[in-house]
C-alpha cells in the first residue's frame, strides 16, 4: 500500500485531482515527454496528495514540491514569489523533465534497464548524486525520504492506472514458486514474456513448472537480483519496471 495512506485514500486525492482538471495536465504533460502514464499523478500523490500548496518549510512549492533552492530559475521564470506556487501546467512540465534528465544520468552511470524508473523518481525526490550513492551501495531509494521515494511512487502508479482504467485496486503482489497455480502466475508468464526478447520457452497456462522456474533465474541473473527462482517484491517491480511501463527516455 503507499506509504502513509491507504489504497482508497489516494483515490480520493485522485478524484479531487480529476474534479479540478489536475489529472488532464498531468496526462498531457506525459504524453508530451514520452512518460509512463499515471507516472505524474504518482508523483504528485506521495508529495501533497494532489494539493497545490506550499510545503517543506515554504520550500516545496506547488502539486510537485519544486525545491525554491534548487530550482529558482524555474520558479522565477513564471513569477513566482514567497509563499507562492507555480502555475500546474509549467509545473508538470518541468516535473517531467527532470525525470527525463535523471533517466539519462543514470543511463550514463550505467544504472540497469529495469532500475531505471525507480532510479529516475529516487533522484527526483534525493538528487542524483544520492540516488547514484544509494544505488551503488544497493537501493537508489537509500537517501530519499522514509528510504523509500522510488518504490513507493511505483506503487502509487499501480493504483493510479487502476483508477484511470476504473478497474479494481490492485492487490499486494503474492510470493510465488515454482509449483503454483492461478492468475498472479499468468500475469508473471506475461510480464517475463514481454521483458524476454528473445523468447521464451514455458506455456501460457496458470501453473508454474520448472521451465519457468528456469526463465525467472535467468532473469533475475540478469538483472541484479538474488537468482532464487522465487517471485518476491523485488523481482515483481523488476519486472513491472520493464514490461508495462517505459522508463524515461
Amino acid at each position: 500500500m503507499p506509504h502513509g495512506e491507504t489504497a482508497a485514500q489516494l483515490t480520493a486525492s485522485l478524484d479531487r485531482a480529476r474534479e479540478e482538471g489536475f489529472h488532464r495536465i498531468c496526462l498531457d504533460a506525459e504524453k508530451k515527454a514520452g512518460l509512463p502514464r499515471g507516472i505524474l499523478l504518482a508523483v504528485s500523490s506521495r508529495e501533497t496528495h494532489c494539493r497545490n500548496i506550499v510545503g517543506d518549510g515554504g520550500h516545496g512549492r506547488g502539486a510537485f514540491q519544486i525545491d525554491d533552492r534548487s530550482h529558482a530559475a524555474f520558479l522565477a521564470k513564471h513569477g513566482v514569489q514567497a509563499g507562492g506556487v507555480p502555475p500546474l501546467g509549467p509545473a508538470a512540465a518541468y516535473a517531467a523533465q527532470l525525470l527525463l534528465d535523471n533517466g539519462r544520468f543514470g543511463r550514463q552511470q550505467s544504472v540497469k534497464a529495469s532500475d531505471l524508473l525507480k532510479f529516475s523518481l529516487s533522484a527526483y525526490n534525493a538528487g542524483a548524486g544520492n540516488a547514484i550513492k544509494g544505488y551503488t551501495a544497493g537501493d537508489s531509494d537509500a537517501r530519499t525520504a522514509n528510504a523509500n521515494y522510488g518504490k513507493d511512487v511505483l506503487e502509487r502508479l499501480r493504483i493510479v492506472l487502476a483508477w484511470l482504467d476504473g478497474g479494481p485496486l490492485p492487490q499486494a503482489r503474492p510470493v510465488l514458486r515454482e509449483g503454483a497455480r492461478g492468475k498472479a502466475v499468468l500475469e508473471l508468464k506475461e510480464l517475463l514474456a514481454a521483458a524476454t526478447p528473445e523468447g521464451v520457452l514455458f506455456a501460457m497456462t496458470p501453473v508454474w513448472g520448472h521451465p519457468l522456474t528456469v526463465a525467472v533465474t535467468e532473469f533475475q541473473r540478469r538483472h541484479g537480483l538474488d537468482d532464487d527462482g522465487v517471485v518476491g517484491e523485488n523481482t515483481w517491480r523488476a519486472l513491472e519496471a520493464i514490461a508495462p511501463a517505459k522508463a524515461p527516455a
